[in-house]
């Protein structure tokens, strides 16, 4: 529970600390060259930013559950990792809602029968493999999306621009 409700926070600080700043800049952008660099920076910085919050939140488990193992800092990744890659906000902008809402329904539905399937009151593990299934979904959605989103905007990260990424987060 700890794990999840840190992951949670953890994700909810990657996931929405572009949410309006990206949509806008590439309503700004002229061209499929710059609205693949916008998609670029930004999600370069939402890697970085994943990274510098999910230090915090092992440390903040640290102090406050030292026994927590590597299960538990896995599921903080995994939320985590999700949010930064996490590129519904390209592909809604690039019309492909379609895709998006397909995505998210097959996710949801995969974390659903693993959850009805492992979880039971007779399973020692029935609470992580709860947790597990709760963090299935939308890593499932964030690494698809990141694909699809690469793959639409046939972009190519250069951490050499990282610098130019940079301006996002001033």
């Amino acid at each position: 529970v700890v794990a999840l409700s840190l992951g949670g926070i953890a994700a909810a600080i990657v996931q929405y600390s572009f949410n309006l700043s990206g949509p806008k800049l590439l309503a700004d952008s002229q061209t499929k060259d710059q609205r693949r660099a916008v998609f670029e920076s930004v999600t370069l910085v939402k890697f970085v930013l994943s990274g510098l919050v999910l230090a915090l939140v092992s440390l903040g488990l640290a102090l406050v559950r030292p026994e927590a193992g590597l299960l538990t800092l896995i599921m903080v990744s995994a939320l985590t990792g999700a949010a930064a890659s996490n590129s519904t906000w390209v592909l809604q902008f690039e019309n492909r809602f379609l895709l998006v809402a397909g995505l998210s329904i097959v996710a949801t539905a995969c974390a659903i029968l693993f959850g009805f399937a492992l979880v039971s009151e007779n399973t020692p593990w029935s609470t992580w493999y709860g947790g597990i299934a709760l963090v299935l979904a939308p890593t499932f959605v964030g690494g698809l999306t990141l694909v699809a989103a690469i793959t639409r905007l046939r972009a190519r990260f250069d951490w050499r621009k990282f610098s130019a990424a940079g301006a996002l987060v001033r």
